[in-house]
């Protein structure tokens, strides 16, 4: 539950339990009684507790300045003021007892007009997933992460690279394994200590928001009925080795037409695979397809041996029908299956004792032998190209191989799993006979193979952009690229226009790009169409409550 929320939940409770109580003591003759204990119950009630909502008072008022700790904001944050780039720091909860919260430094825009990477409506925001997986990458204590995001390990190298793509110069430190880390890179540079707070400021990058990438970006285009540009945005960030190639995400006609039309455009399966090959030397299978759970009947014995759908001759498409399900992506990082594929229906209770499907497709330019190595921990059948080549009744939690041949073309590897509890994992990984990654081989969900596709290097991208100026509402910058894709290092919201360039497009992870068309470029936030007919509805409604108000005097002064 957002806190955020309790203030409007109570009012409409007592608003609720106000008119609800109002409508019965309407129909007493003596109300007064009705009235009475009511009223008297409130005041006790308030009395009770008033001492609590006191101290909350003087503590949320009495300025930040009387916080235990001020010395350590004013020595570390106030200098600070206008200085370039974001800053960001950990979450601990050493920031709650010295300041007052968790989360105090979310007041520093409004005190030093410095950017921070995670603002006080984040749930709001389109990019706040990835201020939630920076924060799970620099923090020892997180605050949760949203289920379509895979929570990170700690690992300051890779924030590193994430929180200069974010433009973030300074970094506030509390705890002891984060300073640690901190200290052991050369990219940071300690600043200043206070107390057990430390600031250091990324010697990676000047603070600039808008830059020209290295590569010209290539966009991706998603499926019309499954608009999956969060997951694919989440999937780039998962893989630091990718974060200089940039990527717009569409998925209609409409968005193809309007991106440049020299911009290559490749199929998700393809984008995934790139992003998988920069990787190097993981031979885990990170995407599947998926299906079920179907229900095992009570009189089967064997539960392996029911089939819910035809075994035989199936080559599964995304979005297809087998049975009662159709056949569902899902790509992940860790072997543990998210629960939500094994409820398929909103509200579904997750099910045991069912049997589920997993599907990939695996393509290789020659016959080659390989191993496949699993883990599991729940009965399962293991087809490769449609021959069933292992078969456990039991559980195999430790690590099993199968010597499989790969024929030219394209191969088949299907699991059935059943399921005996309501949830369940199984890690597979296909490699070469000495456990080494194989030579181009495509792993995937798409019955054909992707098309690769090579990033076109931008030769000169640097010292380009003169001068730049942000605020609010409004991005200017000189550039003398013009006709090159820019980056601003802002969230993309439809709101936002342009002046002087061609765009305003979406790139990864959820930034805005843009073509400069003219020296001087000019980004401004404008109203969209659905704002707009906010605002003339809200007006019909002033106007609508005014006549009913006029109406109303007229037919008193009328009937008196």
């Amino acid at each position: 539950m957002n806190v955020r929320l309790f203030p409007f939940i109570s009012w409409a409770i007592i608003t609720l339990a106000g008119g609800g109580y109002s409508i019965l003591i309407s129909m007493c003759k003596h109300r007064v009684f009705a009235i009475m204990p009511v009223f008297l119950m409130t005041v006790l009630t308030v009395l009770n507790s008033s001492y609590g909502v006191r101290l909350w008072a003087t503590w949320n008022y009495s300025g930040a300045e009387k916080r235990p700790l001020w010395r350590v904001f004013e020595e570390l944050v106030i200098p600070l003021h206008n200085t370039p780039g974001r800053l960001a720091n950990d979450l601990h909860e050493a920031n709650n007892f010295a300041f007052g919260s968790t989360r105090f430094f979310e007041c520093v825009p409004h005190m030093v007009s410095k950017p921070i990477l995670e603002g006080g409506i984040v749930n709001s925001a389109i990019g706040s997933m990835f201020s939630y997986y920076i924060q799970g990458e620099t923090s020892d204590a997180c605050a949760g992460f949203p289920n379509i995001m895979i929570p990170p390990a700690f690992n300051i190298t890779n924030a590193t690279k994430h929180l200069e793509l974010f433009n973030v110069k300074h970094f506030i430190a509390r705890a002891e394994r984060t300073k640690k880390e901190f200290n052991r890179l050369n990219e940071w540079k300690l600043l200043r200590s206070v107390q057990a707070w430390n600031l250091y400021e990324l010697q990676t990058h000047d603070g600039s928001y808008v830059f020209i990438p290295e590569y010209f970006p290539v966009a991706v285009e998603t499926p019309q009925v499954k608009d999956r540009w969060k997951e694919n945005a989440l999937w780039w960030i998962y893989t630091p080795e990718a974060l200089h190639l940039p990527f717009l995400f569409v998925k209609s006609k409409k968005d193809l037409q309007s991106i440049p039309s020299k911009t290559p455009v490749i199929s998700e399966a393809s984008y995934r695979q790139l992003l998988h090959s920069s990787r190097h030397e993981n031979t885990q299978i990170r995407e599947w397809l998926l299906l079920g759970p179907f229900p095992v009947p009570r009189s089967c014995n064997v539960p392996l041996e029911y089939n819910p759908i035809i075994e035989e001759n199936i080559s599964p498409v995304e979005g297809v029908r087998s049975g009662t399900y159709r056949w569902e992506l899902c790509a992940f990082e860790t072997p543990i299956v998210p629960s939500d594929f094994w409820r398929r229906k909103k509200g579904e209770e997750r099910k045991s004792n069912a049997i589920n499907y997993a599907f990939v497709y695996i393509y290789s330019p020659c016959d080659t032998n390989a191993v496949i190595t699993f883990s599991t921990d729940s009965p399962v059948k293991i087809w490769v190209n449609k021959k069933a080549l292992f078969n456990s009744a039991i559980s195999t939690e430790q690590t099993s191989t199968l010597p499989v041949k790969l024929h030219k073309g394209r191969n088949s590897l299907m699991l059935k799993i059943y399921q005996k509890n309501e949830n369940s994992y199984f890690d597979v990984n296909i490699s070469a006979c000495d456990n080494t990654s194989l030579k181009d081989i495509v792993v995937t969900t798409a019955p054909v193979c992707p098309v690769s596709v090579v990033h076109e290097a931008i030769s000169d991208n640097k010292k380009q952009i003169i001068q730049e100026s942000i605020s609010d509402t409004k991005i200017r910058f000189h550039t003398k690229a013009t006709g090159l894709p820019h980056i601003i290092k802002c969230t993309w919201y439809p709101n936002w226009k342009v002046k002087g360039a061609r765009g305003v497009y979406m790139v990864s992870p959820c930034f805005m790009l843009v073509y400069p068309e003219k020296e001087e470029v000019e980004l401004y936030y404008s109203t969209t169409l659905s704002d707009r007919a906010g605002f003339l509805l809200t007006m019909l409604g002033i106007a609508l409550c005014i006549l009913i108000a006029i109406k109303s005097i007229v037919a008193r002064t009328t009937s008196e």
